[in-house]
């Protein structure tokens, strides 16, 4: 979901999932990230080794325009295989809405929705991350 980058294709993506989940059923949807809480530059990294292998990873959010409908996210990677340094990086391309946009839509394609909060090992102490639980009558 995160890389719907425009309204119609948020919508798009819970009509899908509306004529997918069975009378009964339930879709649950993580909001990754809202303008509401989006904390320009948010950095963070983690180390993991695995053998010979050492890997550090770093992740870096900013938002060019606050204004539209996207942000995008960096990851670097340092690579190191036998103390040998190999450097990677990647730029993704991801939507941001706020909370009123994803309740609305997710009522509008059918859903009953519940609000509640999705808690995690790598969510921040203190902070509380959306989450939708979506019911198909």
């Amino acid at each position: 979901v995160i890389y719907m980058l425009t309204e119609e294709g948020l919508r798009s993506v819970f009509e899908t999932a509306h004529e997918h989940v069975r009378p009964g059923g339930v879709m649950l949807v993580y909001v990754e990230a809202t303008p509401e809480r989006f904390e320009q530059n948010a950095t963070r990294a983690k180390t993991r080794s695995s053998g010979e292998v050492d890997l550090v990873y770093v992740e870096n959010s900013y938002d060019p325009d606050p204004s539209d409908t996207t942000y995008e996210t960096t990851f670097v990677y340092l690579i190191r295989r036998n103390g040998e340094l190999q450097i990677e990086s990647d730029r993704h391309v991801c939507g941001i809405f706020p909370l009123d946009t994803w309740r609305s839509l997710l009522r509008e394609v059918g859903f009953a929705v519940t609000e509640t909060v999705f808690e995690h090992s790598e969510t921040p102490a203190g902070k509380r991350e959306p989450m939708f639980v979506c019911s198909r009558q």
